[in-house]
């Protein structure tokens, strides 16, 4: 028992380790350098409440949280391509006790931080257009680290097909957009058809944006709350379960 908690004590001042190398340091040189995951939102958000007004206000709030937290999520891929691909500093990672779980711990957790002054800006200007409550925190602090943890595990994963950084480039844009202008996110879902409505459980952020919507009134999902809870856990744990089964390690 004591071994085994020394190992798990170990990995996890490795994985703090890492994030404060590839994320602290980095908001510490230069903060403004984080703020770019926010200027697609703020765009969204500027356009939505010069239509919607206030009554749009939420719907933008809820999608620029969870396109904020996509975006730096996602951008794991090019981070762990270019450790492997240009620094070789993989091949020290794997050379090193460290588990590949602290290694990928580390690097979520650093772009995690990245994110941080992008969300305290729009949590800033949600307080002047919405009225949050408790139960808007508790929707973005559980919904948005299952987004986190999701997409970290979709990067990380897609950094090991990548055999150039190049390759991966222009795929963090497309699919933050992808999974974040066409479904659901920054407007509501009954705008759809109802044969599209699955949409909601499908795709994470779709999810966390109908809860976070929720949240701050301008939706009654009532029971269906809980099915989206669920959908959006199993999303996560999924996402997990392929990355610890799946992931290349000891690449050649």
């Amino acid at each position: 028992m004591r071994a085994r908690g020394g190992i798990l004590g170990r990995n996890m001042m490795a994985a703090l380790s890492i994030s404060w190398f590839y994320g602290y340091t980095q908001l510490r040189r230069n903060i403004f350098w984080s703020f770019h995951y926010a200027l697609s939102p703020l765009a969204f958000f500027f356009f939505i409440y010069i239509y919607g007004g206030r009554l749009g206000a939420p719907y933008a709030i809820a999608g620029g949280l969870v396109m904020i937290t996509l975006a730096a999520s996602v951008s794991m891929e090019t981070e762990a391509a270019f450790n492997r691909i240009v620094l070789k500093l993989q091949e020290v990672y794997v050379a090193s006790p460290i588990s590949p779980t602290a290694y990928v711990l580390g690097l979520a957790m650093a772009n995690g931080l990245s994110a941080i002054p992008g969300m305290a800006l729009m949590l800033s200007i949600a307080g002047l257009l919405a009225d949050l409550t408790p139960r808007f925190f508790l929707a973005v602090f559980s919904s948005l680290p299952l987004i986190w943890l999701t997409f970290s595990s979709f990067g990380f994963l897609l950094s090991t097909l990548a055999r150039d950084v190049k390759d991966l480039w222009t795929w963090t844009p497309i699919i933050t957009g992808l999974l974040s202008v066409l479904p659901p996110v920054f407007y509501p879902l009954e705008l759809l058809p109802g044969n599209l409505r699955w949409i909601a459980y499908a795709i994470p952020s779709a999810t966390a944006s109908r809860l976070i919507q929720e949240s701050l009134g301008v939706v009654d999902l009532g029971g269906e709350a809980a099915l989206l809870w669920i959908a959006l856990a199993t999303h996560t744990g999924v996402a997990l379960t392929i990355l610890l089964k799946k992931v290349r390690w000891r690449l050649p």
